[in-house]
């Protein structure tokens, strides 16, 4: 496997994974406590469309750093998603059967309309539709060495070119066409070109060629000017929504692409080092895994905490999501003591064998 050399982690992009996720968190409070899209108030709409971009941004600061593959880093990411599938199951299993009984921490947190098998769990990238984006993202770890070096040997003006074309496979085939929502190898693959095209020289400064604060004030209005108006696109217009008829299933939407590309360029224009950003950010993706498997948190969200409000309610998805991923920080180091446990104990069968 390929390992070339790695950018220096930058803490302005590692906020950027923290404060996605919060967004993820977010958007998922929403969209599974309302019975559509079309219920919500404007100002949850609202909300809930500029939260959208994180997914995409994940994927963007993927390619901006370039995934470098390797036995080590793969198995770190499959140990860090089969250990929450396997602790998930084992929490429903105690809480459920054992002495505590169907308490209200059990019917409020772990309501699962199926509990997965143990074989399940260990192969959870192929029995867990909840978790399609450690799927489609493990998928393109393998990709990567592929990938990175076709980028490496385009100049940034033929990769501009390459992006035009790939983006109008997954523009107008993809989500015009109906035949792609963006939950998808290959639209994870243009959004990591487009992360990959960004870090090749000074291309933010060639598109924006002024002060730092000018382009923090158009990057901000270009996001927030995009998924404004695809939220406003979607709830009007039949025609424009390519999915259900909510609308929130389509990453590939040409706002969403702009809105998702504007958010992660914002980030690029700061410069900063925080050692607290760098290990949180280590961590975040177990906010999703945890969210995502005790599916039961979303009924006990909407029934405790929702409030008639709509404002109010958009300042208690935001605490809400906050605190998980806060918590799910904390969390991930018992994840963390036992993979370095399994790597130490790997190393000591492997000087045993030589």
């Amino acid at each position: 496997m390929t390992n070339t050399a790695k950018p220096t982690r930058q803490s302005n992009v590692e906020l950027l994974r923290i404060v996605c996720m919060i967004m993820i968190m977010s958007h998922h409070f929403i969209v599974h406590t309302m019975d559509s899209f079309s219920a919500l108030p404007m100002a949850t709409r609202v909300f809930n469309a500029l939260c959208y971009v994180a997914v995409n941004c994940y994927v963007l600061i993927s390619g901006y750093f370039r995934i470098k593959l390797s036995w080590k880093r793969l198995f770190y990411y499959v140990f860090f998603c089969v250990f929450y599938a396997l602790a998930i199951n084992a929490a429903n299993r105690l809480v459920a059967g054992g002495s505590i009984g169907r308490t209200l921490i059990y019917e409020s947190l772990f309501v699962f309309t199926h509990t997965p098998s143990w074989y399940e769990s260990l192969f959870v990238f192929t029995h867990n539709p909840s978790w399609w984006f450690i799927t489609i993202y493990l998928a393109l770890m393998l990709m990567s060495p592929v990938l990175n070096a076709g980028i490496e040997s385009l100049a940034r003006k033929k990769m501009a070119w390459a992006l035009a074309a790939a983006l109008m496979v997954d523009v107008y085939l993809g989500w015009w066409a109906k035949a792609d929502n963006g939950y998808s190898l290959i639209h994870f693959i243009i959004m990591y070109y487009i992360g990959a095209f960004l870090s090749k020289g000074d291309v933010l400064d060639d598109f924006l060629p002024t002060s730092r604060h000018a382009k923090r004030s158009l990057l901000l209005v270009v996001y927030a000017g995009a998924m404004v108006l695809w939220n406003w696109l979607v709830a009007v217009s039949p025609t424009y929504g390519r999915g259900d008829g909510d609308g929130y299933v389509t990453y590939n939407d040409p706002l969403v692409i702009l809105g998702s590309t504007a958010f992660f360029a914002l980030f690029l224009t700061f410069d900063f080092r925080s050692r607290i950003v760098n290990f949180a950010a280590k961590s975040v993706l177990a906010a999703y895994l945890l969210q995502e498997g005790i599916r039961g948190v979303y009924p006990w969200f909407e029934q405790h905490l929702m409030h008639s409000d709509p404002y109010l309610n958009i300042l208690i998805t935001l605490a809400t999501g906050t605190i998980f991923v806060i918590v799910a920080i904390g969390i991930d180091q018992l994840r963390s003591a036992a993979y370095q446990a399994a790597t130490a104990l790997f190393s000591v069968v492997k000087k045993h064998k030589r």
